[in-house]
């Protein structure tokens, strides 16, 4: 069964007269003077900086009551029978029933009870009633906390923490004029709100678990749906009608829902660090963020500001806004349509983008690069509202919108011309960022390329898509396909680490040696740079790339530039470190099997086990020589190599290079 819990922004004023219960599985009153004193704070700074709008709390989540059933039913029978002469029986009887319940409270007791403790030092008239459970005099307590000592405090804690409540208030308020008492105390009954949410058909006791133990507040997306879905939002509706749309509106959201758990849907987007439980307060932040009702252009700044704000209810005020915000001309049914049709018109779009190829492919890198590893969710919202925006004002124009998509890629992501591509170093962060965005594209545009070629060999759509579900799970590095460097290495730690990994090569001569100087047992230990310089005999010296080239008075490296990097998960990259290309090799091999692998103190290379890999398909196909035509000397990155590999770079991405 669905549940049709009922929200609304109701000010103190409207909960005046009201039976409020704190239920024995509450802990009890527990604020401390920097709560109340935070409190009575924020009243202050409200009232001096805002005419207008109000001052909003924080969810205040009730269940109806009724604490004693057969005093109820007993109640009842004999107002049934006063009411019978009364001109309005059915409305009597309707506010005799709202009387005779009692609230339960299930989260927002604190704020509560500190409101009406501060109305009763400001006016000693209580707004409404509060009774504890587990104290049965708490109501007569709290009706006459002005008069109470700090012994009669001291009989338990909850009244302990009450009297210390008062205490504050009295202290805070005692500079006050009576002018400025009388100003706060209307201030809250009118101006101070809570988000009141009423629970139905939900166990109490497993709400507040969730609440509270479990620190799992209300999301915006819970606060928006109970709106949506509240009968009084539907007035003048018959109930079957009424019903007919919740369950329509309830059906999609759950579908939306479901759809956004899927990863390859949601990490196209998105980013792993979401916090929230539910995804699709995704949608409703991008539609607040970018105003898409202009309620900003429909009121005052400073109304806006202080009736939606800033805090992390501003979402749902926003929409909880719109819906009160209806015109005259259309009915309630078809306001509440059209507040919902934008977020599954929004939804339906970047579902279309994900089983496109291209837009795929291209929007999923813009909204990673443009962020650019610094895991700002808002950034991202951003750019997927204006490629929204666009792709409805080009009436869903998939030609145009891409060209838009591929344009903004190259002017505002990449901004690199041809000649420039290898001049970028590794050594600048700068250029080092615009680097792995290069590489990304690098990556996915063969994926394009290879589905197109694929497509018109066989008259179908092939589609293989870039994981981009998998690649944000992992931490990505831009690394050297070949060492960094050949230096000859500073210490013996270092040493022995790169013998390890050319012994772990199996390809290498001089293993005798080799062993013989790891073997620390040994006192006939060989030279180390005798060694080094014997096996760098093997790699053909006039083809690889040079540490130190000198033009003009400038002396380069030619390892730190582009045609020498490639994408690397972290973990990989720290289990070979400065391990010679053939090692490499062998790493990434292994990774893509599903095997991770470490160099063991004799040299060998060892495979821990098996786990799910991914190795992008151009770092795959650079080890794996794919660039070279003549691919034979498979241990080493050459020259040549590189070469090849900066021309397909440069190839690939003509359209995204200036």
């Amino acid at each position: 069964m669905r549940n049709n819990n009922k929200i609304g922004i109701v000010s103190i004023s409207e909960i005046q007269g009201l039976d409020f219960i704190i239920p024995d599985y509450q802990r009890g009153y527990r604020w401390e003077e920097l709560q109340v004193t935070e409190l009575l704070k924020d009243l202050n700074i409200f009232i001096e900086n805002s005419r207008t709008g109000f001052y909003c709390l924080q969810p205040l989540v009730v269940k109806r009551s009724i604490v004693d059933s057969k005093a109820f039913s007993e109640e009842i029978s004999r107002r049934l029978d006063r009411i019978q002469d009364e001109p309005d029986p059915i409305g009597c009887l309707v506010e005799d029933l709202q009387q005779l319940t009692s609230w339960e409270v299930i989260d927002g007791q604190q704020r509560l009870t500190t409101l009406y403790i501060i109305m009763m030092v400001l006016k000693h008239d209580p707004a409404y009633r509060i009774s504890y459970q587990t104290r049965p005099d708490s109501k007569d307590f709290l009706k006459n906390i002005i008069d109470k000592t700090n012994e009669d405090g001291a009989k338990n804690v909850d009244f302990q923490h009450m009297i210390l409540a008062r205490n504050i208030a009295q202290t805070w308020l005692q500079d006050k004029s009576d002018e400025e008492k009388a100003l706060l105390y209307d201030t809250i009954l009118e101006r101070v709100k809570f988000i009141w949410y009423e629970s139905v058909g939900e166990n109490p006791i497993d709400v507040f678990t969730r609440l509270n133990i479990g620190k799992i507040s209300l999301t915006n997306s819970e606060l928006i749906k109970a709106a949506l879905l509240n009968r009084s939002n539907y007035a003048g509706s018959h109930s079957e009608f009424i019903r007919t749309k919740q369950i329509q509106i309830a059906s999609q959201w759950d579908d939306i829902e479901y759809a956004l758990q899927d990863d390859e849907l949601w990490l196209f987007l998105n980013d792993t660090n979401y916090q929230e439980r539910t995804r699709i307060d995704f949608l409703f932040k991008i539609l607040f963020e970018n105003d898409c009702f202009g309620i900003k252009a429909k009121i005052k700044p400073e109304d806006y500001d202080n009736q939606i704000g800033n805090d992390r209810y501003s979402v749902y005020r926003y929409f909880a806004k719109q819906i009160e915000m209806k015109d005259e001309h259309t009915s309630d049914a078809e306001h509440l349509e059209s507040i919902w049709a934008k977020v599954t018109s929004l939804f339906d779009t970047i579902k279309e983008w994900f089983e496109d190829s291209l837009l795929y492919h291209y929007i999923g890198f813009s909204i990673w690069a443009i962020d650019d590893n610094n895991h700002n969710a808002e950034v991202r919202r951003k750019w997927i509202n204006d490629w929204y925006n666009q792709w409805m004002q080009w009436a869903k124009d998939k030609k145009a919108f891409l060209l838009a998509v591929k344009e903004a890629i190259r002017d505002n992501i990449i901004k690199c011309r041809k000649e420039d591509l290898n001049k970028l170093h590794f050594e600048d962060v700068y250029q080092k960022s615009k680097i792995r965005k290069i590489l990304l594209l690098h990556n996915i545009q063969t994926i394009i390329t290879q589905q197109e070629v694929q497509a018109d060999k066989y008259k179908l759509s092939t589609f293989h898509k870039f994981p981009f579900h998998l690649f944000k799970k992992e931490t990505w590095n831009v690394e050297h396909i070949d060492s960094a460097t050949t230096n000859e290495l500073a210490n013996a730690r270092d040493k022995k680490s790169w013998l390890r990994a050319a012994l772990a090569s199996g390809k290498l001569k001089y293993d005798g040696k080799i062993k013989k100087y790891l073997d620390k047992r040994c006192t006939d230990i060989p030279d180390f740079k005798k060694i080094y310089d014997k096996v760098m005999t093997q790699f053909p010296s006039d083809d690889l790339l040079c540490e130190n080239v000198q033009t003009g008075d400038v002396i380069d490296n030619e390892r730190m530039h582009i045609w020498n990097l490639s994408l690397l998960d972290e973990s990989t990259n720290k289990s070979y470190r400065n391990s010679i290309f053939c090692v490499k090799r062998s790493f990434i091999i292994n990774k893509e099997q599903g095997k991770h692998c470490h160099i063991s103190d004799e040299g060998k290379v060892v495979i821990d086990g098996k786990a799910i890999a991914f190795v992008p398909i151009c770092t795959k196909q650079a080890f794996l020589k794919y660039y070279t035509e003549d691919a034979n000397a498979l241990l080493s990155w050459s020259r040549t190599d590189s070469v090849k590999y900066l021309d397909d770079i440069t190839e690939k991405l003509k359209d995204f290079l200036q």
